[in-house]
């Protein structure tokens, strides 16, 4: 694992960016099951290339959890007992659809309410490098939250494989493409189902 620079560790022993840090870890995690969920829910439905952008999310979600994991224990180096956390967690069920609307939600909340706090706690706390990366992962949540509204959009407008203007679609398996309003249903080269076609979200 790539070390994090890390010069405020010594001093967030006792912080409350400590126990946010705790709070951004447990929230990562619970973040990566929830997409990796998301992945199997959108492969039942016959939409790989979707499960691929889940998948994409899931991973950026585990190097989220990492960096946190990380700047608690001064890159792995550090043993800390235990850190007493009270928050509340997402556990919200449903079709794809609704689980693609939810995870937009939750990762406005972070990107516009959770880590700002936390940036602005561990600034009062003299801790700058921590309140950086804080600011930093909102933002790619924000972004997470702006392309699960588009996919939702798509999937619920049914237009992720249907377009008004004419669009050149690509077989994520064997590289055909083809210009058209809609995709084939089945690849006539290789065969692969329509959910095999790139998503562009």
């Amino acid at each position: 694992m790539t070390q994090i620079n890390n010069t405020d560790y010594h001093k967030i022993q006792g912080t409350r960016t400590q126990v946010n840090l705790a709070r951004a870890f447990a929230g990562e995690c619970q973040a990566y099951v929830r997409y990796e969920q998301m992945v199997s829910r959108a492969q039942a439905d016959g939409l790989a290339e979707l499960s691929n952008v889940f998948h994409e999310l899931a991973k950026n979600e585990s190097a989220h959890a990492k960096v946190w994991f990380a700047t608690l224990t001064d890159n792995l180096t550090k043993k800390i007992d235990n850190i007493e956390i009270q928050a509340g967690f997402p556990f919200k069920g449903g079709s794809l659809l609704d689980l693609v609307k939810y995870a937009s939600g939750d990762e406005a909340e972070e990107a516009e309410r959770l880590y700002p706090e936390f940036a602005r706690i561990a600034r009062e706390e003299n801790l700058p490098g921590i309140a950086a990366r804080f600011t930093m992962v909102a933002q790619v949540e924000n972004c997470h939250s702006k392309r699960l509204m588009q996919i939702y959009d798509l999937l619920s407008s049914g237009t992720l494989y249907r377009k008004e203007k004419e669009t050149v679609f690509k077989c994520a398996h064997c590289g055909h493409e083809a210009s058209g309003k809609e995709p084939w249903k089945v690849c006539p080269i290789c065969g692969h189902s329509q959910g095999f076609v790139m998503v562009n979200v």
